[in-house]
């Protein structure tokens, strides 16, 4: 932790060893030091360290808590695979727990204390495998803090180190250690147990928050919809003033009883119509109004601005009386959300405020539309001011407006509505569960809503209501099933092995009878496997089912060392094909019929060598009547074994090829890694050519490495060719053209093909077939048009012929013979990369199957590679 992200993760991509993960290892292994040394006292203080560390972040990750201790020493930097910084990995700390533990035991409890040491090293192990093996859910649990791999490896020790301490305790040189068995198990099934209930409890989790927020999301939705209705009710009185040259009180009351906003508009309290009137022109005013229906008529409160914004209109009139002739400019939020509709055209929704027409004095909100002189919006807010003539607007209390909301999902979540971006209780406009009733919120949101430009904040959480999807009991009903398991698996063990001599005793007088047996028919055996040992041709005895009873060396030896073992008790014919099994079977059932037979007969044996031999069989009964029939055979093909000695000469050369470049990855490997590793520490310290000359050592490195692993694929195929099979080319062009996804994605090319048809092969090689093509197409496309590949297919009378189109730089004739040549290579290195190994692979599988590949091509305009498949 000095900047060294190194020696904190080894690798980028692992997790990184938390400070207090170090920590840790240092007071265990001081703990451990103590203890090797007599001084428990001191083991038992580093041991409890380590322990508390532990359990408190075991404690962090079960209830969810956050006890500021994972950066209380260290500022984490790396957080890599880390669900939180600077906290170590839950298995991490139950690995310091189970130490801590051992450290801090009574010194008499020998074998409990192996156990915690065993547990400790189960864990590492664990880890180790998982890093090897990429499996990332044994080094990590759940979604949290992954195990570091320098972790695992410190555990490992620490656990051998454990185990070391204790060789030389009194008394567990002569216990059982089988007594170990019953509690390592059970830890195993304790920490296997306490993964499967966190990844149940995350899943769980996940999906009923998936639930919660879908829920907030409708009610949400639902709340915006009532909004946008409200909003539509005023501009139909828009409508009205702009479809009329005047609007009466008598044409607004009946346009209101037309939108019936009791049952239509349940929200609202009225919707009413203000006028803006300077205040010059409040005389003519007032008489103009009280001419209409409204005698008493009057303006209120008096104000100190120079215009006002008087309510002329509010229906139903005897709910909201006592706001006619209301200035509401006379209040702050009243006059701001006023000006901003009439300057931006748009409506305006007040901050939260007080009606007049409430006697409770909830919270209410105004929502404004501006009446500007002509339907068309002005330009530009000098513009509306001039034409402005009032609002239409409608007052509503929040209690009204929210009501009826959280019933939308039968009342299985409870919200909070504030006043503008920031959760604050002075700001509460509405709230869904007035009466605070005491149960547990397992789910909690915040979102925004913009409604006509202010902002509302709601908090959302579930209600006693709320129905999950998925039962918040289940992960607790795994851990209690896991340790109820683990419980009886310990007592099921240590009956067990409580009976263990009982069952060793057993053993051992099964053991003595079996080897007494064993040694009669081994001397009953032994001088008939002598003589027949001796005889250098083929001998072998056959029931009258054909079966194989006795056989001699020689004739084992046909078969594989790893099924002669099978061979006795079997007719073996599977081992040849159906002709042979037939010749077999008629001179075996002809000398069990005859007495005798006699035929020379060309055999290809199981170890794959062909051989001509002369056999005479003769049939004969045993004590008990069975007929038998005893075969010799003589080896005749002299010649043969010659032409076989060449065979495996081949076969050789073949393998050494393989393994010679299979042997080469692994030097190359070191080179290349030691020289990024150099670059990488010392390339500030040498001069540009030293840089220079490093990056061509790189380079070579990894042409190198290309060439032996092409090379290694070249030889491998003579080994696949013996996987012979009905191959589904359709499937394994999609298969290659998926392994080339990102290269044809990012050369933007185009590829179609026609449908495919089956033929007999191997999958894997048609698929690398398709593959090296397509790819020798991408490789050498035009640089000044897109890559179009074709892969077509014709159908002839005794095979298929396969083409691959391309538009691409082309390959002059001279050259047309030599591209399938290993190594050959028609352009520069720096040009265009490749080993020159690819289209020689192309021509062993084709040749591997029976067929023929050749190209044509028209140099500038592009190539078409060609290869011929038999039919049969």
């Amino acid at each position: 932790y000095t900047g060294n992200t190194t020696l904190i993760q080894i690798m980028p991509f692992f997790a990184p060893m938390q400070f207090n993960t170090a920590l840790c290892f240092i007071a265990s292994g001081f703990a451990l030091c103590m203890l090797c040394q007599g001084h428990k006292p001191l083991s038992r203080f580093f041991g409890f360290i380590a322990a508390l560390i532990a359990v408190l972040t075991l404690i962090e990750y079960v209830f969810n808590l956050n006890l500021e201790i994972d950066q209380i020493f260290m500022d984490a930097y790396v957080n890599t695979k880390t669900s939180h910084l600077g906290r170590m990995a839950p298995n991490t700390a139950l690995g310091f727990l189970l130490a801590g533990s051992f450290f801090m035991l009574d010194t008499r409890r020998k074998l409990f204390s192996a156990g915690l040491a065993a547990s400790v090293l189960a864990l590492s192990v664990l880890a180790l495998i998982g890093y090897l093996s990429f499996a990332e859910g044994l080094y990590g649990w759940g979604q949290v803090t992954r195990m570091a791999l320098h972790t695992a490896l410190g555990f490992f020790v620490l656990g051998l180190g454990m185990l070391a301490s204790l060789k030389n305790a009194d008394g567990l040189e002569k216990a059982d250690l089988w007594q170990l068995t019953p509690f390592s198990v059970s830890v195993v099934v304790v920490v296997l147990t306490c993964f499967a209930w966190y990844s149940v409890k995350e899943t769980t989790n996940a999906h009923n928050q998936q639930y919660f927020v879908k829920l907030t999301g409708e009610i949400e939705n639902a709340l915006i919809n009532r909004y946008n209705q409200y909003e539509q009710s005023l501009h139909g009185g828009l409508g009205l003033f702009y479809g009329s040259d005047s609007v009466t009180r008598h044409e607004w009351r009946a346009y209101v009883n037309a939108l019936d906003i009791e049952k239509n508009l349940p929200g609202i309290n009225g919707v009413g119509f203000i006028d803006y009137v300077r205040n010059e022109d409040i005389p003519e005013y007032l008489a103009m109004v009280r001419q209409d229906e409204k005698p008493d008529f009057k303006n209120y409160p008096e104000t100190a601005f120079s215009d006002k914004f008087v309510i002329r209109y509010i229906e139903p009139e005897y709910k909201n009386k006592e706001a006619i002739g209301l200035d509401i400019g006379f209040e702050s939020n009243r006059r701001i959300a006023a000006e901003r509709a009439r300057d931006l055209g748009a409506p305006a929704l007040t901050r939260k405020i007080e009606l007049v027409q409430d006697a409770q004095k909830q919270a209410g909100f105004l929502l404004l539309l501006p009446l500007y002189k002509y339907r068309q919006l002005p330009s530009s807010v000098q513009e509306r001011r001039s034409q402005f003539e009032g609002w239409v607007y409608a007052p509503f209390m929040a209690r009204n407006f929210f009501n009826g909301l959280s019933d939308i999902r039968d009342s299985q979540i409870k919200f909070k509505v504030y006043d503008g971006p920031i959760a604050n209780e002075e700001h509460l406009i509405y709230n869904s569960d007035p009466d605070k009733e005491s149960y547990i919120e397992k789910y909690k949101s915040y979102s925004q809503i913009d409604v006509a430009g202010s902002i509302w904040t709601v908090e959302w959480k579930n209600d006693t209501a709320f129905d999950p999807p998925v039962d918040d009991n289940k992960p607790f009903s795994i851990l209690i099933a896991g340790l109820f398991f683990s419980g009886l698996l310990y007592y099921v063990l240590t009956h067990l092995i409580l009976s263990k001599e009982a069952i060793a005793m057993e053993v051992d007088k099964r053991t003595l009878e079996l080897a007494k047996s064993q040694k009669e028919l081994k001397e009953s055996l032994d001088f008939q496997d002598l003589v027949m040992s001796r005889i250098p041709d083929l001998v072998f005895v056959k029931d009258s089912d054909l079966r194989i009873v006795q056989a001699n060396d020689a004739f084992l030896k046909l078969y594989p060392k790893h099924k002669r073992h099978s061979v006795i008790g079997t007719t073996t014919f599977e081992e040849y094909d159906e002709a042979e099994m037939e010749a077999f079977t008629t001179e075996d059932r002809r000398a069990l019929k005859e007495g005798f037979s006699e035929t020379e007969e060309t055999i290809k044996f199981p170890d794959g060598r062909v051989r001509t031999l002369m056999t005479r069989k003769v049939s004969f009964d045993n004590d008990h009547g069975e007929r038998f029939v005893l075969g010799i055979s003589r080896d005749i093909t002299e010649k043969k074994k010659a032409d076989e000695a060449i065979l495996r000469s081949n076969s050789e050369l073949e393998r050494y090829a393989y393994i010679a470049s299979h042997d080469l990855q692994e030097p190359l490997r070191m080179i290349s890694n030691f020289n990024l590793l150099l670059k990488s520490e010392y390339g500030e310290d040498m001069d540009e050519t030293a840089n220079k000359y490093m990056d061509f050592s790189v380079d070579a490195t990894k042409r190198m490495q290309a060439l032996v692993s092409d090379l290694l694929e070249y030889s491998r195929l003579e080994v696949e060719d013996a996987i012979i099979e009905d191959v589904d080319c359709e499937k394994q062009l999609k298969v290659a053209l998926s392994d080339l996804e990102q290269i044809i994605t990012e050369s933007n090319a185009k590829i179609e093909h026609d449908k495919l048809p089956h033929v007999k092969g191997n999958p894997m090689q048609v698929s690398r077939l398709f593959q090296n093509l397509i790819n020798n197409a991408l490789k050498y496309k035009h640089p000044d048009r897109a890559a179009n590949i074709y892969i077509g297919f014709e159908n002839r009378h005794d095979k298929y012929v396969f083409s691959v189109k391309d538009n691409g730089i082309g390959i002059k004739e001279d050259y047309l013979e030599q591209i399938f040549v290993l190594f050959k290579r028609l352009h520069a290195k720096e040009e265009y990369g490749g080993t020159g190994i690819g289209l020689a692979i192309c021509k062993k599988i084709v040749h591997s199957m029976g067929g023929e590949i050749w190209a044509e091509s028209v140099y500038d305009k592009g190539t078409t590679f060609y290869f011929s498949v038999p039919k049969s």
